[in-house]
């Protein structure tokens, strides 16, 4: 009978990213309403009251900063102090703890990336975010091939999960800043309404 062939990164190192990854995902099931909000409130008055959508989107990504500092904080004492509810084997414990500040990093800009494409989706930039995701499929490959071949273990892939998640939003940040989105900046002409005053 054959021998199963080892993964590539150890045991070790693939059961504690199991459970890890699953911690991240689970807590940013918070971040859902308020990217449901992003994309039916922008859609529905992007193109016809640009400064409440303005101020919905300020407000949005505001309140994912909020949300992203608690599940970041829930990130980081799960595995630290509730981790043997996942395992009880002490290396694999540590091992575990050791990612905890990536984690809460990610979670933290996470939040906002996911609200800020909720955002975008609303404005109708469909285009952009498929360019961009495109982009960082490939760049996420070569950075975790290199992490396979260079040893990185646990850490090096989750260097990778937080690079990849401030990439998304340093391109988001970008492209808002040159126009693109909600007009964060203001830099576009709002039409005048008679009579009204648009609020949020």
């Amino acid at each position: 009978m054959n021998e199963s062939k080892p993964l590539a990164l150890g045991t070790l190192t693939m059961a504690a990213h199991q459970v890890a990854l699953q911690i991240f995902w689970t807590l940013t099931y918070f971040v859902d309403p308020l990217f449901v909000a992003a994309t039916s409130f922008i859609a529905r008055d992007h193109g016809r009251r640009p400064v409440r959508v303005r101020r919905m989107a300020w407000l949005l990504m505001g309140m994912s900063l909020l949300v992203g500092m608690v599940i970041a904080c829930g990130s980081v004492a799960i595995p630290t102090f509730g981790v043997q509810i996942f395992t009880k084997d002490l290396e694999l414990q540590a091992v575990i703890r050791s990612v905890t500040p990536l984690m809460g990093a990610s979670q933290l800009i996470s939040a906002l990336v996911l609200v800020t494409e909720g955002v975008l989706i609303g404005c109708g930039d469909l285009r952009y975010l498929l360019n961009v995701h495109c982009l960082n499929f490939g760049v996420l490959g070569l950075v975790l091939w290199y992490v396979r071949v260079s040893g990185g273990g646990l850490d090096g892939i989750w260097m990778a999960v937080f690079l990849n998640q401030a990439m998304r939003m340093g391109q988001h940040c970008v492209h808002m800043f040159n126009g693109g989105g909600p007009d964060l900046f203001e830099r576009k002409a709002v039409p005048e309404y008679s009579g009204m005053s648009e609020g949020i």
